[in-house]
């Protein structure tokens, strides 16, 4: 919703070039095709649109030509007819493998299937409200077992990311509750469920090295951090120092605590480009199938979650 008010900023007459910087990220097709509808007709009214985005499907919907860049340098720039099929037409390597990582192409897991487990998260007759507006949702009931991917879809405000934190343990719901095991989860200890925002900076603590954000929670394995590409100079940096997806790979590694039990991840790869987005997600689900951790995938995109998830859970349409 920030960003739909952000970009209705740039709405306006007169406009010569309009430089777009990940203006799509989290944000559900309706609105997305509003965006994108809107930077198309400041190219049709004669200005210049630069749209830099991880987004390459949503790029295509729009773009005359797309540069691919990597580590600083232009390595290729293509019309946007040559992304299609298995990437023939592109000229670099690197290029046929960012448009081969997309769900919707090679981007397979053999990480699906349902354990049978006691041991599971459910949320009976859940609502919420804020400060007394109308109800966001209403007598809400889902149930996610261990080692099980349920995916939550549903439109901007439609309660998906309200509905993850009351999971979590961040907010109470204004009615019903929520139980691991049959129990309530106790407070004042590691929690055995855990959140992956979507920004990672909310979570982070920005005055901690990013050693100390990891050993916060307990001290990873060296096989975990290759497995999500953290290098060793990050460790003395400062969040500040870090772009955003380099500190949402600290983030998930810290949520791999080996007392977690679920992990809810809000939009977690949607500020990585399609390349990274499938080695995060590979790595994680094989670390949380093997640990029998159930995951909640909270996106927009249809595609990935058709990909990732055993069972999906419509938001606001319960």
């Amino acid at each position: 919703m920030l960003r739909r008010v952000l970009f209705a900023t740039s709405v306006r007459e007169g406009v010569k070039l309009v430089i777009a910087d990940e203006p799509t990220p989290g944000i559900h097709p309706q609105a997305l095709s509003e965006i994108l509808k809107q930077l198309k007709q400041f190219a049709k009214d004669g200005a210049g649109v630069m749209l830099i985005t991880h987004d390459i499907v949503s790029a295509l919907e729009i773009a005359d030509r797309v540069a691919v860049i990597k580590d600083g340098a232009t390595v290729e720039i293509s019309e946007a007819a040559a992304f299609e099929g298995k990437g023939e037409r592109l000229k670099t390597e690197y290029t046929q493998r960012l448009w081969r990582a997309l769900p919707q192409n090679d981007f397979d897991l053999e990480f699906k299937g349902r354990t049978v487990c006691t041991m599971t998260l459910i949320g009976e007759n859940l609502g919420h409200y804020y400060q007394k507006e109308r109800w966001i949702f209403k007598d809400m009931n889902i149930s996610v077992a261990p080692g099980e991917v349920l995916g939550l879809s549903g439109y901007s405000g439609c309660g998906k990311t309200t509905l993850a934190r009351i999971l979590a343990g961040y907010i109470s719901p204004r009615t019903g509750h929520v139980t691991l095991d049959r129990k309530p989860m106790e407070r004042g200890t590691f929690r055995p469920v855990q959140l992956i925002y979507q920004h990672p900076e909310k979570a982070i603590n920005p005055k901690w090295r990013m050693r100390d954000v990891l050993t916060e929670s307990y001290t990873p394995s060296q096989d975990i951090l290759d497995a999500f590409e953290i290098r060793a100079e990050w460790m003395d940096r400062w969040p500040v120092e870090l772009s955003g997806g380099e500190k949402q790979r600290f983030w998930i590694v810290r949520a791999l605590n080996p007392a977690t039990k679920y992990i809810i991840a809000d939009e977690m790869t949607t500020i990585l480009d399609a390349i990274t987005q499938a080695q995060i997600w590979h790595a994680f689900l094989r670390i949380c199938k093997s640990r029998d951790i159930g995951v909640v995938v909270v996106s927009h995109e249809s595609s990935l979650l058709n990909r990732l998830c055993d069972n999906i859970y419509k938001v606001g349409e319960q």
